[in-house]
């Protein structure tokens, strides 16, 4: 029932990104959709997830970091924010302790997360 504010950060180009959400995710609003930049480096940088928080005007642990990769994790854990890692994604993340999800769904149910 509560509106939850998303955010996308990806390494693909910002063309492939725009086709990808309006094949996909075109019924989803997203607050901020960002891609690599000449002024934003990609993951693992912080660059750009630091980018959408201070753009989104939310706190620090105010932000879940949901990634499939290492580089999602390293990203996260320099902007100190709380991360989960997707196992259906590209790789594996032997990190612990790192939560782990085999569905996004899943994070509705954590409401640890969310307290």
């Amino acid at each position: 029932k509560r509106q939850v504010p998303l955010a996308i950060l990806t390494s693909k180009d910002s063309d492939r990104t725009k086709k990808i959400l309006k094949k996909f995710l075109s019924e989803i609003k997203f607050q901020s959709v960002q891609s690599p930049t000449k002024k934003f480096r990609s993951k693992p940088s912080s660059d750009l997830l630091l980018k959408i928080i201070a753009e989104n005007n939310v706190n620090l642990d105010q932000v879940l970091y949901v990634g499939d990769s290492l580089y999602d994790y390293h990203a996260a854990k320099k902007s100190h924010v709380k991360f989960i890692y997707a196992r259906y994604g590209y790789g594996t993340l032997n990190k612990t302790p790192v939560l782990k999800i085999d569905s996004i769904s899943e994070v509705l149910e954590m409401k640890t997360l969310f307290t």
